[in-house]
């Protein structure tokens, strides 16, 4: 007896078990989704692209130093309106001693060679105003310009005497002859010594004078040629005196003003940032260096956003196509902007190339755009109004063909063919195939 009470309650045992895998198999097979219906709608599609990037201004300058030395003075700070030429800081120069030994080595030969002009001029001017304006030409002897007119005057002095002397026997001759005392044959002798005489007289004239001209031209050319060596040897030494100044103190009285231990603004604008501090060390801009940059200042009503679109969207836009702007720091406000500027070469940017992108942006006066700001642009590239659209998801597709499960009675449903169009990534359009009145079947129901 204990042994069937054993049996039976083995058997009622594995019953049981049996039952609660029967009842678990049950329990965790999926219930069949009840079949979803949907209707076609009418609705505008629209296809656009997310454009990333930042808004900047479009003009923005890095103000540099043009002389190295120590920051004496911040006359701004970030935030400040500034106009053009308006001094945004001041250097203490400190000198170069190699180039200060050069410009004082470079003053001190301009004084030696105006030492030396001045010592000319005055020898020359003394010698110009005795012999052109103190009327002593004749009498100096100086140079051989001189020595040459004085042997000229002697020349035409002795021809004078011999032209007087025939000239006198020619009338002494004449009155002889006419008294019959000489004969004729006499006095045509004297006749041709006269004419001999004139003759001489005048080519000595003629080179007298000639060589008159020669002789003062000379003299003034002279006189021209030093005064103006003695100008150009002043204004050599000014020159060095000046560069010296600006090299020890990188300013003279004359450019008190324009001063390069004054740092300018080059434009109109706001001061972005300043990056040095008062006692900062700056370094000039030369052909080694770029210089450091005091300020940076834009005009902060000029501003672009920039960005860069994938090479699959590219060739779909245009300039002067709009866009809308989303800027992150300022919430549930959207701006304008028009693209004026698509990048004609791509560059590889993430394993995809990537063209640069750049639209003007419309302010608003009620809001304040500050540069560095990241901003994602919604371009529309293609949109069709009041459209028959589905769910994109509800589409089945078959080779090259397009299709949807219409409904045809209370529990049938066929496949169809349909025609699509643009789709915007969630709904697309329906060309041909579907009415608005069809329902057709949620994919992934039953």
């Amino acid at each position: 007896m204990k042994k069937i009470f054993r049996i039976l309650l083995i058997i009622l045992f594995l019953l049981m078990f049996l039952g609660t895998l029967v009842f678990l198999y049950i329990k965790s097979r999926p219930k069949p989704a009840p079949v979803k219906l949907v209707s076609p709608v009418v609705m505008n599609i629209v296809k656009k692209t997310v454009v990333t990037g930042s808004i900047v201004a479009r003009r923005e300058v890095e103000i540099k130093a043009q002389l190295s030395g120590i920051v004496d003075e911040i006359m701004v700070e970030a935030g400040d309106s500034v106009k053009k030429d308006q001094v945004l800081a001041r250097i203490f120069l400190i000198p170069n001693l190699v180039r200060v030994n050069e410009a004082e080595a470079r003053v001190k030969k301009a004084h030696i060679a105006l030492e030396d002009t001045n010592k000319t001029f005055e020898r020359v001017k003394r010698r110009y105003e005795a012999s052109i304006k103190g009327g002593s030409l004749l009498t100096q002897k100086q140079s051989p310009n001189l020595i040459k007119l004085h042997l000229a005057e002697k020349d035409l002095n002795q021809a004078n005497l011999n032209l007087q002397d025939a000239q006198n026997t020619f009338d002494r001759e004449k009155e002889l002859m006419d008294k019959k005392i000489i004969p004729e044959s006499s006095f045509q002798d004297t006749l041709l010594q006269l004419s001999k005489a004139q003759e001489e007289y005048d080519k000595a004239e003629k080179y007298y004078k000639m060589v008159r001209t020669e002789t003062v031209d000379t003299t003034e050319e002279e006189y021209q040629k030093a005064e103006i060596e003695r100008k150009q040897a002043i204004e050599e030494l000014a020159a060095a005196q000046r560069n010296l100044q600006l090299i020890q103190k990188g300013v003279t009285p004359s450019t008190k003003d324009k001063s390069n231990t004054l740092i300018r603004a080059t434009i109109d604008g706001t001061v972005l940032e300043v990056p040095v501090k008062e006692g900062s060390l700056v370094v000039e801009t030369s052909t080694q260096s770029s210089g450091t940059t005091v300020a940076v200042v834009a005009d902060m009503t000029d501003m672009i956003f920039e960005g860069n679109i994938d090479e699959t969207d590219v060739g779909k836009l245009r300039l002067d196509m709009p866009l809308i702007l989303t800027i992150g720091a300022i919430e549930n406000r959207f701006f304008k902007a028009r693209i004026e500027h698509i990048a004609p070469k791509g560059k590889e940017i993430s394993g995809t190339i990537q063209f640069g992108l750049r639209a003007k942006v419309v302010l608003e006066a009620d809001y304040f755009i500050r540069s560095g700001y990241s901003a994602t642009a919604d371009i529309v590239l293609e949109k069709r109004e009041n459209v028959l659209a589905i769910n994109e998801g509800n589409l089945i597709f078959k080779k090259d063909a397009v299709f949807v499960e219409v409904q045809t009675g209370s529990q049938q449903l066929e496949m169809r063919e349909i025609e699509t169009g643009l789709s915007d990534g969630i709904n697309i359009e329906v060309l041909s195939g579907l009415a608005l009145e069809e329902r057709i079947k949620v994919q992934g129901t039953l």
